[in-house]
């Protein structure tokens, strides 16, 4: 009988789509990984450079992201205009925290991010959602390790009056496999994946929109969608920024939001160079080898401010070109992105080539796993007296 339930639960969720939902293994064993770093060719010797260089500093060819929640609720209601609400707990030094709001939208899955606190904002200017600041939110958490009760009033982008209320009493279980899915969402604004190591279907939810209440929906009629998680989001973000030379090595201006970085250079242990910027929350490292005058990507990463570990790594076979100088033709390497430390959460391909003498544009095309796979993107790299403007975007193409 047993066996029946479980094959009859399997097709339903088959039928449903659901199955598709559900977190996978890496796209890659071990002795796979081991082939890119051991087997790839290293072909940086066959580019043919030409021209003056055009940038004193390391190109930065993307932009990326690395958050950890310490505790996720997700609430999926019967609102036509809402997909997901994701409620997360974010770690500051001093022992603090902030709640951040997350309201995906029905049909673009645009995700809109609503918190109290301008400086944690202002801190992580690589998140591209739109963000609203609502100093008078009500925030009311009561937590005991994994039983967490929580009360939230604050206003979404629909101008809509959001009550919520959860409970949850039951311990987090543990998943054997963590490469979650994005659902979708913020389809438009990030190339992202997650690491979900811990999750458990929450006791009750509540939410009403201008005092008027829609229903949690249920998986399959029998599951309310409404869940406790821990989780860590990381991956490449649309946005436009540009870079010129400070005293230290570059200095980074996100045209969107005006918040300027100053960035560092320096020699590592392993023998490498890394560009890097850090503040409270997190460091954004880039590591580069050099030869001669020229500084090739290997790798980047995010660590969060409270762990040794990336919340975000991405690592390229070969390494990438160097982007200040003119090369003829396209090169093209391979990427494998980890999260929290799980190795071989996404992978695909990095293509560079000019467009013109001063415009360079970089194909990012990831391959799997689907939901990674469903969002390409398009990055145009600038040059023009010194200064150097990267646009970020989601590709068009099918």
């Amino acid at each position: 009988m047993k066996i029946l339930y479980i094959i009859f639960f399997s097709f339903l969720l088959q039928s449903c789509g659901l199955l598709k939902m559900l977190p996978k293994k890496p796209v890659l064993s071990e002795k796979e990984r081991l082939t890119y770093e051991k087997e790839t060719i290293v072909n940086n010797n066959e580019i043919k450079y030409s021209g003056e260089r055009k940038a004193d500093f390391p190109v930065i060819p993307f932009q990326m992201f690395g958050i950890t929640y310490a505790k996720d609720i997700v609430i999926v209601t019967k609102h036509p205009k809402w997909n997901m609400h994701e409620y997360a707990k974010l770690d500051l030094p001093g022992n603090k925290h902030v709640w951040l709001m997350k309201d995906s939208e029905e049909g673009t899955l645009d995700q809109f991010l609503t918190t109290n606190q301008a400086e944690v904002v202002k801190l992580l200017p690589e998140i591209p959602l739109k963000t609203s600041i609502q100093e008078d939110m009500i925030i009311d958490v009561v937590s005991n390790g994994d039983s967490l009760k929580a009360h939230f009033e604050y206003t979404n982008a629909l101008d809509e009056k959001v009550v919520v209320d959860f409970e949850n009493t039951k311990p987090l279980s543990t998943l054997k496999q963590r490469n979650g899915s994005t659902m979708g969402h913020s389809k438009n604004q990030v190339a992202v994946l997650l690491d979900l190591p811990y999750r458990q279907f929450a006791d009750s939810s509540k939410i009403t929109y201008n005092n008027t209440f829609f229903k949690t929906k249920k998986l399959l009629g029998l599951v309310s969608f409404q869940m406790l998680l821990e989780q860590t989001q990381g991956g490449l973000s649309t946005g436009s920024f540009s870079m010129t030379s400070n005293k230290n090595a570059a200095k980074t201006l996100h045209n969107k939001t005006n918040i300027e970085q100053s960035w560092n250079l320096f020699y590592t242990e392993e023998n490498q160079f890394k560009l890097y910027q850090k503040n409270e929350l997190r460091s954004q490292n880039y590591f580069f080898d050099k030869k001669d005058d020229h500084f090739f990507l290997t790798k980047a990463n995010v660590i969060p401010w409270n762990t040794e570990t990336a919340a975000f790594e991405i690592n390229f076979f070969p390494a990438l070109p160097d982007f200040r100088y003119y090369f003829e033709g396209k090169h093209t390497s391979e990427f494998i992105m980890d999260i929290n430390g799980q190795k071989n959460h996404g992978k695909g391909t990095i293509s560079a080539y000019w467009n013109t003498e001063k415009d360079l544009i970089i194909e990012i095309n990831p391959t799997a796993p689907w939901w990674l796979k469903e969002r390409p993107m398009i990055n145009k790299i600038h040059f023009e007296d010194g200064k150097v403007s990267i646009d970020c975007s989601m590709s068009s193409k099918e």
